[in-house]
């Protein structure tokens, strides 16, 4: 009956995994560079992070490769959620009485850096308050532009209807 109730779940689970949409994914925080008009770079702009992105095509492949196997062996085999390692890492971890080996795949870690915040504990309520992931400096000038153009536009509505 057990195994019935396990199987119940982790069908719920697959089911609701299946259904989910993630929102496309925010770019990284990266450095910056500023060049002057004759193209001479004048100073680098870093983030939380001295980062560069560079295309997936300059990246050697025996160097995807090593993060791949290092992270995650089965990554060309589960759709982004691997079942068996995260039975086998919680077994691993109950046993050993600590937390020793983790089941998350790349796809996991990859939505848990990118859209999900960290609890922080606030110094003056001492109490655990939850903090939204930072946003780049690009997103927040598309946020803010968004945000102006729709009340540019709700102005213009609101002012036709008087006419």
């Amino acid at each position: 009956m057990p195994l019935l109730g396990i199987l119940v779940v982790l069908g719920v689970l697959y089911f609701m995994y299946r259904q989910l949409e993630l929102p496309s994914t925010p770019p990284p925080l990266q450095t910056t560079y500023v060049y002057d008009r004759d193209g001479g770079l004048l100073t680098t702009l870093h983030s939380t992070v001295d980062r560069t992105i560079i295309p997936l095509e300059q990246m050697p492949r025996s160097l995807r490769n090593a993060v791949v196997a290092a992270e995650d062996k089965d990554f060309y085999e589960h759709s982004g959620v691997d079942p068996i390692g995260i039975v086998r890492a919680a077994w691993t971890d109950l046993v050993a009485g600590d937390t020793v080996q983790g089941g998350s795949t790349i796809t996991q870690q990859v939505v848990k850096n990118v859209y999900a915040g960290t609890y922080e504990t606030d110094p003056e309520t001492d109490e655990q308050v939850y903090t939204v992931p930072p946003r780049t400096l690009g997103q927040k000038v598309a946020s803010r532009c968004s945000r102006s153009r729709s009340s540019r536009s709700s102005r213009r509505t609101r002012s036709s209807r008087r006419t």
